[in-house]
């Protein structure tokens, strides 16, 4: 009966780690773009609003922040001026990761045509 119930114990434990693994740490949020206020610099703030009735959410960009146009990697400069020359910005998406474990906005994207 013994060695039952310490190989349970030992089986039980084991699975443990494998628990852990099973948490969130990455939230991507579709936002309009007319919710969107991108930050003035590479050490800034993003804004963003997640839906229509949810309050705005501001998180911190860094230098490690990927900047996203069509699939492809651009600076935030570039990012910036390609959302300028967009007129119904009520109807076009950016996808915002935020990192759960910093707190920090790891990618924005968008696809644009």
């Amino acid at each position: 009966m013994k060695p039952i119930i310490i190989i349970t114990a030992l089986m039980l434990l084991a699975a443990l780690p494998a628990d852990a693994q099973n948490q969130i740490t990455l939230q991507a949020h579709e936002v309009r773009l007319s919710t969107l206020r991108l930050p003035a610099s590479m050490s800034g703030s993003l804004t963003f609003r997640a839906c229509d009735t949810c309050e705005y959410t501001t998180r911190r960009v860094t230098g490690n922040t990927r900047w996203e146009l069509n699939n492809k990697p651009v600076s935030l400069e570039k990012f910036r001026g390609a959302l300028a020359g967009i007129e119904d910005r009520n109807e076009v998406y950016v996808t915002v990761a935020h990192d759960l474990r910093s707190d920090l906005i790891t990618e924005v994207a968008i696809t644009v045509y």
